[in-house]
């Protein structure tokens, strides 16, 4: 009886122990685990945020940012009209008819991308509409075949850019040449993130990580690898050792990666991406990936495919001219 009450003397001391040094563990602890949460109803990907917070701040967080970027998907899509506001598609479907009114989140992206456009040489032209579903037609539903040449060409006769009139003063978007199609593929993912990082960083948040199918944007510091987020630049190489060809310690920065090893299809052996090169009218080929590092994902996205296409050359010459940006081809 005695060794009984011993034993339970010391299993009650143990615990009580226990519960103690529980209760007296300092409280930002419970907040230290990086929280990661991932949606798929945004720009056709998985989208992931991570963050250092409680529970139920990190709730809200993610709560907000796949709001905000449910609403960005919805005014970029080309593919479907929406209850309640005018997109993208609703001005393709107008082409030609009548201006469209729309929000002010279209009027910026249109002029962001006419802003690139005339940076780029034309490389990144938004009015390529026409082109890009001729070639994802074929990507799709052509059986192992290649977009006639000569479709390509007559296609390729309604992409000026100068067809699509903005009017601010009214918020309204027309296209004047009823065969011009818009398709912002190329930036409204990017362009989409900043702003809702933006807004995040307004409404309080100053410590997290977007990730869009890949493309990335880190606000403020983790609470890891001293205060630096770590970010990876895929292999594009699936049978490599290495999945990743380099990794980055950043903050405050944005990383996005154009490449031909996820979006593409095969004919007669030739691998053909989805980044069109507006020159040839056909699947720049120059390299397997370009990754662009800089403070914008807007122009971080916007760059990453212009340097895709360009020559390296040409290239280099356009991100000279952006404060802080770098770029690793593969």
């Amino acid at each position: 009886m005695k060794n009984r009450l011993i034993a339970l003397f010391i299993s009650l001391f143990i615990s009580l122990t226990l519960i103690f040094s529980l209760l007296t563990l300092p409280s930002c602890t419970q907040i230290q685990r990086s929280k990661s949460y991932s949606f798929i109803t945004s720009f056709d990907t998985v989208v992931t945020v991570e963050a250092f917070m409680d529970e139920y701040r990190f709730a809200i967080f993610y709560t907000d940012v796949e709001k905000a970027l449910v609403k960005y998907h919805k005014y970029y899509d080309i593919y479907h009209e929406y209850s309640g506001i005018n997109n993208l598609c609703t001005v393709n479907l107008n082409a030609g008819i009548a201006p469209v009114s729309v929000d002010r989140e279209i009027i910026d992206l249109l002029l962001f991308a006419k802003e690139w456009h005339e940076k780029s040489g034309g490389a990144l032209n938004v009015a390529m509409g026409g082109v890009f579903a001729l070639w994802h037609e074929y990507r799709t539903n052509g059986n192992g075949i290649l977009p006639p040449y000569a479709d390509l060409q007559d296609t390729a006769l309604h992409t000026d850019i100068n067809a699509i009139v903005i009017d601010e003063e009214n918020s309204t978007v027309f296209i004047t040449d009823e065969r011009v199609r818009l398709d912002a593929g190329a930036i409204a993912k990017g362009y989409a993130v900043e702003q809702v990082a933006s807004l995040a960083l307004n409404r309080g948040y100053t410590s997290f990580l977007i990730n869009a199918g890949g493309d990335i944007k880190t606000v403020g510091k983790s609470k890891l690898s001293d205060g630096l987020w770590r970010v990876g630049i895929t292999n594009p190489d699936p049978a490599a050792e290495d999945p990743y060809l380099q990794i980055f310690e950043l903050s405050d920065t944005s990383v996005m990666t154009s490449g031909d090893y996820e979006r593409y299809y095969t004919v007669d052996g030739q691998r053909y991406s989805h980044i069109i090169d507006p020159a040839t009218l056909y699947p720049s080929d120059k390299y397997r990936s370009v990754t662009v590092i800089c403070s914008d994902s807007g122009i971080a996205d916007a760059l990453s495919t212009i340097l895709f296409i360009l020559e390296k050359d040409a290239g280099m010459n356009l991100l000279l001219e952006i404060d802080g940006a770098e770029a690793f081809y593969y």
